[in-house]
């Protein structure tokens, strides 16, 4: 073990979701708004990415099918030219959309140290933006496949979701000496009780009505901003 990793062995990680944690709303309808706004994305490829993500949510369609229908759209695109769209979406719109009692939450980590790893399903390209600015360390998120510098379609397993996220934590903490039990873990979502029941320090962000009565059944902390 390096010198580094003797040092980060003794921190504590706190990993935060993204999308209606640290960001109110969903970044991928937000590309999809911006995209058919700047003429990079028709507006029926908008209208269906908006759609899947629809569906998503109340269950008709899995993460993995909206994954894969939605990395198919961007087949073929250059992924210099994906990572200029993915800052400047967050630029015009993800930025304004950063929850305060969160970015608040993310600061006293700072302050006591802590090694902050961004944990999210949203692919890592839209996610690079947030970790610049707001400091974080990490990221594990889902990756498009690539050939020669263009998107194929497709994603790189495993999936950055559910018990997925967990195998992604778990081979990040085992890489770095640090431990579950002392790690913190932010989520608004069901969909990840597998990553907040791994952790010592679960914390709820404005949760879901599933993931709400785990909560308080549990005695979780929980997070509610103003709406």
């Amino acid at each position: 073990m390096s010198a580094s990793d003797d040092t980060l062995a003794t921190e504590v990680v706190a990993f935060f979701d993204v999308d209606e944690t640290i960001v109110r709303g969903n970044s991928a309808q937000r590309y999809a708004i911006e995209a058919y706004r700047h003429g990079e994305l028709s507006s029926w490829d908008a209208v269906k990415l908006v759609w899947w993500v629809v569906l998503y949510r109340v269950r008709i369609i899995s993460m993995r099918t909206w994954m894969e229908r939605a990395s198919m759209l961007l087949a073929g695109v250059d992924e210099d030219e994906f990572a200029d769209r993915a800052r400047a979406l967050y630029d015009q719109s993800i930025a304004k959309r950063l929850d305060p009692e969160v970015v608040e939450r993310i600061r006293e980590h700072q302050e006591s140290g802590h090694h902050l790893v961004l944990l999210t399903a949203t692919l890592r390209q839209v996610a690079i933006p947030l970790l610049e600015d707001l400091g974080f360390h990490d990221i594990l998120s889902n990756e498009l496949r690539y050939q020669d510098g263009t998107i194929l379609g497709g994603f790189v397993e495993p999936l950055c979701y559910g018990e997925g996220k967990v195998v992604h934590a778990q081979r990040f903490m085992e890489s770095k000496g640090c431990r579950f039990e002392d790690a913190y873990f932010y989520s608004d979502s069901i969909a990840d009780l597998p990553m907040l029941e791994a952790v010592g320090h679960p914390v709820v962000v404005n949760p879901d009505p599933q993931l709400r009565k785990i909560a308080e059944k549990r005695s979780w902390p929980a997070l509610h901003s103003a709406p």
